[in-house]
C-alpha cells in the first residue's frame, strides 16, 4: 500500500511540474494563456453581444447575443412576469424556465444579474429590486 501512495504521489508532484505550479520564474508572463487573434480573426460568440434598449423602469444593462434586442426584450419581460423567477429577498441565487429560455439569476449590489441562454443565444440584464 505505502508503494502505491509513492507512486501516485510522484505522478502528482510530476504532472504539477510539467504544468507549470509552484514555479515563479513565469510569474509575469502569459504562461500558456491565449494569444490574442489575427487581425481579421472572427471574435468568439460571446464578444458578439450587443446592448439594448431595456425600455423598463425596472432593468437596465440589457445585452443580446444572436438574437434581436426586441427578442431580448420580450425574454426580459417574461423573465420580470413569471412567478417561478421571482427571487425572495431569503436567497441570493436562483433559476427558472421562461420562453424555452434556462435562466440564472444573482442578487447583486444593483439588483438582480439575470443570465438567460438557450442553444447559441442569450439574454443578460440587471433587474431592479423594487
Amino acid at each position: 500500500m505505502p508503494a502505491r501512495l509513492a507512486v501516485a504521489t510522484a505522478l502528482l508532484l510530476i504532472a504539477a511540474l510539467l504544468a507549470g505550479c509552484g514555479s515563479s520564474s513565469d510569474e509575469g508572463s502569459t504562461g500558456g494563456a491565449t494569444p490574442p487573434p489575427a487581425p481579421g480573426a472572427r471574435a468568439p460568440v460571446g464578444a458578439a453581444a450587443k446592448s439594448c434598449e431595456a425600455f423598463a423602469a425596472d432593468a437596465e444593462s440589457l445585452r443580446a447575443t444572436n438574437i434581436s434586442c426586441e427578442q431580448a426584450r420580450q425574454v426580459m419581460y417574461g423573465w420580470q412576469r413569471e412567478p417561478d423567477c421571482a427571487l425572495p429577498a431569503t436567497r441570493s441565487r436562483g433559476g427558472c424556465l421562461t420562453r424555452s429560455y434556462r435562466c440564472q439569476a444573482t442578487q447583486v449590489d444593483r439588483g438582480i444579474a439575470v443570465s438567460c441562454s438557450r442553444a447559441g443565444e442569450s439574454v443578460a440584464f440587471i433587474a431592479r429590486r423594487g
